[in-house]
């Protein structure tokens, strides 16, 4: 029996070899069969839902088309009316002298408007257009979207006096324009138009104090403008306390004469009364009069409110019926 294994033992080899390749491709195919198994199953429902969206009743008819016309049409009022909300005024169009003297009048009538509000403006303040004050001549290229941007500023300005703030110390907007000073307090560096497939936002940063009144005041104003305006973040911190009237002159600095320890009472036609004897007790005064101004009980504060706030704006111009 050896001497035929080693006479046969490439044969042998052979035979072993083809056994342990059988035995792999039988546990090969009960694997795949497994596999074919879950896929007929799945070709099988794929087959029966396409048999029963070929046997549906989709096909055109009167009744067919006219749903989709009406769900067109209701489709089209919705976005119709949508547009609404985000209007788009009629671009203007400036040459260079006309949109300087359009921006001097602005700021000249925010100004005034300011003044009418009694809100405080800083003195020769521009609204953010500041830096272009100076210049006598400003790219063409870049009026319309300057015009846009004056624009939405005056509608904000006019949304912060209408609701009686204290006072205004900034609005910044985008700088687009080469005319625009770099690292100007003027412009937000650390935000861009964002835009999608239906409208723009435009992002201006306000800074403002106002009570807290005031500040529900400026929201409600705000949900009130035909602009669609949206406050993105909104940050109060209390103001810096206003010097009070008489703070800087206090008994003992130099040019100030100290005050008695004790008031000296004067008599009417400026006679000073005589001392009292020995161990004599001055008459008591006389008790307050009533008086009829009233008493502040509780005096609100002042806050610095610094709000960012988007314009949007639809993209499409709106549909003529």
């Amino acid at each position: 029996m050896m001497k035929w294994l080693k006479d046969n033992i490439v044969l042998v080899g052979s035979v072993l070899v083809a056994l342990v390749l059988l035995a792999l491709s039988i546990l090969f195919l009960l694997s795949k069969q497994a596999e074919n198994q879950k896929l007929n199953e799945q070709w099988t429902a794929l087959t029966e839902q396409l048999e029963a969206l070929v046997n549906q009743s989709i096909y055109p008819s009167q009744d067919n088309v006219k749903v989709a016309r009406d769900s067109t049409r209701t489709l089209r009022k919705f976005v119709d009316d949508a547009e609404k909300l985000f209007p788009v005024a009629p671009p203007q169009k400036f040459a260079n002298q006309k949109f300087k003297i359009h921006l001097e009048k602005t700021i000249a009538d925010l100004t005034k408007e300011a003044t009418d509000a009694n809100v405080m403006v800083p003195k020769g303040y521009g609204f953010a257009f500041g830096d272009l004050r100076p210049k006598p001549n400003l790219l063409p290229y870049t009026l319309d979207a300057l015009a846009v941007q004056l624009a939405e500023v005056r509608s904000l300005c006019h949304v912060l006096f209408k609701a009686k703030i204290q006072a205004l110390e900034s609005v910044q907007r985008l700088a687009i324009s080469l005319d625009d000073q770099q690292g100007s307090a003027d412009h937000l560096t650390d935000r861009t138009v964002a835009t999608n497939a239906f409208a723009t936002f435009t992002p201006y940063r306000i800074i403002f104090k106002s009570f807290s009144a005031d500040f529900g005041n400026v929201l409600n104003a705000i949900a009130a403008t035909p602009e669609f305006f949206i406050v993105r973040t909104v940050s109060i911190e209390p103001a810096e306390r206003e010097a009070e009237v008489g703070a800087g002159f206090q008994p003992g600095m130099p040019g100030v004469p100290a005050m008695p320890s004790q008031p000296i009472p004067i008599l009417p036609g400026g006679v000073a009364p005589r001392p009292l004897p020995p161990g004599a007790r001055p008459p008591a005064p006389p008790p307050p009069a009533a008086s009829a101004k009233p008493i502040a009980v509780l005096q609100e504060k002042v806050f610095r409110v610094t709000m960012l706030i988007e314009v949007v704006k639809s993209k499409s111009a709106p549909r003529t019926k």
